[in-house]
């Protein structure tokens, strides 16, 4: 009587239960898939990452401008070098030229000299 009376009940159960273990299947299925999706997504985004730090430092490399303000800064070093050196060419080439004028002058007083000497002994005799 039992069994008569649950027998509709039991039909039930047992296409529920096979429906449940078809569902967990699929279930086990998607997510063994989800899983392995999540994995490629995983690896993806790392070689994204890598990627985008390559561009970055690349593009780092570009816009650094540090070795040309080194040159800049080497070239006015240079310039006021030159500048410094011209100066003291300058300073040299008229010292150089003062004393050639004072021995020039010298020479010729020395001259005169002679010759007012040489004036003087003739007018004695």
């Amino acid at each position: 009587m039992l069994s008569r009376s649950f027998q509709g009940q039991t039909g039930d159960y047992r296409a529920h239960s096979d429906q449940l273990r078809e569902n967990q299947t699929a279930f086990a299925t998607v997510s063994k898939n989800v899983e392995e999706l999540e994995n490629e997504l995983t690896e993806i985004n790392n070689r994204l990452d890598h990627a985008s730090k390559k561009i970055d430092d690349t593009g780092k490399t570009f816009s650094d401008n540090t070795p040309l303000q080194n040159i800049k800064k080497a070239i006015t070093t240079v310039k006021n070098d030159i500048k410094s050196i011209d100066i003291r060419i300058g300073v040299v080439s008229n010292t150089l030229l003062q004393l050639k004028l004072k021995e020039k002058s010298k020479i010729i007083e020395d001259d005169k000299q002679l010759e007012i000497l040489d004036n003087e002994y003739e007018v004695e005799i």
